[in-house]
């Protein structure tokens, strides 16, 4: 008799679902003897990519777009990326000699993978493109279809490798004894490589983090000092309003002197002295307009920085 066995896992990350068994029961009937040496178990896979689209225009909307509208495994869980596989074999059993063997197998693995595309991607602005979303899903799930399609090829050999059982029964028994640690194995090997895959990231992560952190310190620095230049170029332009009101103020009393009726050398005394004064506002004036212009550079140059 023919025997199949059907079965199919999701792995967003990973997760595997029996959804079906195969049949059991009554030895098959007789059949030619089976040569054992000869390939008798084959191996089809398939696999097939499906997209689903993203919106957003910046790298931050694009992603919270997935973590919303990602493809979710069998407990709901989403994820960026889904390989989804069903897994199936069927066989006929045969005489070999006393013994009942494998006759003919084939194992298949038939595999889906789900990967974002954004819905204008020539839209996009050239950060957000350059982060390549879905080529790293994409580079992700693939490492998930060489698992599967190496764990077939194991199974294969296994397979292959099964020798007769006294009984067709004991040799459904075998082989699904060598299905279920295979499956197992290869529920391992996609587990390992998403503990793997966090290790990388976390390692890849860690000097950004760094570098994050240590330009988050160099921000608040920069801040703060652009905080006490803005708190300096007030005080400066307080004190340029205040001199250039004095150097008024001088100027005007120079002029009212040089118009009174006074004697001579002591009109001359008053306006030296106002000159003088008016001459010491002026030099401040400078000086304070010089401090100014340099608070206000020194103040462009941290903003650019920052």
């Amino acid at each position: 008799p023919r025997r199949i066995v059907l079965i199919s896992w999701f792995l967003p990350i990973l997760l595997l679902i029996l959804t079906a068994c195969g049949s059991g029961g009554a030895a098959p009937e007789a059949t030619p003897t089976v040569d054992i040496s000869q390939q008798r178990v084959h191996m089809e896979t398939t696999v097939a990519t499906v997209y689903y689209e993203v919106h957003g225009t910046t790298t931050e909307s694009i992603f919270s777009y997935i973590e919303q509208h990602g493809p979710t495994d069998g407990e709901g869980q989403r994820g960026s990326g889904l390989t989804s596989v069903i897994w199936g074999y069927e066989w006929q059993g045969g005489e070999a000699g006393k013994d009942c063997a494998i006759r003919s197998m084939t194992i298949r693995a038939d595999m889906t993978v789900t990967v974002p595309r954004h819905a204008a991607v020539e839209t996009l602005a050239e950060s957000p493109r350059r982060h390549c979303y879905a080529e790293g899903v994409g580079v992700h799930e693939q490492t998930h279809v060489d698992i599967y399609e190496d764990g077939a090829r194991s199974v294969q050999r296994q397979m292959q490798d099964l020798p007769a059982q006294p009984t067709c029964d004991e040799l459904e028994r075998q082989i699904g004894l060598v299905w279920a640690q295979e499956q197992a194995r290869i529920n391992q090997q996609q587990a390992q490589f998403h503990v793997d895959e966090a290790s990388r990231l976390e390692r890849e992560r860690q000097p950004l983090a760094a570098l994050i952190d240590q330009n988050k310190t160099q921000l608040v620095s920069l801040e703060r000092q652009i905080g006490t230049l803005d708190q300096n170029v007030r005080t400066y332009r307080a004190d340029i309003d205040a001199t250039a009101k004095r150097i008024a103020d001088f100027e005007a009393e120079i002029t009212r002197v040089e118009q009174m009726n006074l004697p001579p050398a002591e009109k001359q005394a008053q306006l030296f002295t106002l000159v003088q004064k008016r001459n010491a506002e002026i030099t401040r004036h400078n000086e304070v307009v010089e401090e100014h212009n340099a608070a206000l550079r020194r103040r462009g140059e941290l903003a650019t920085t920052h």
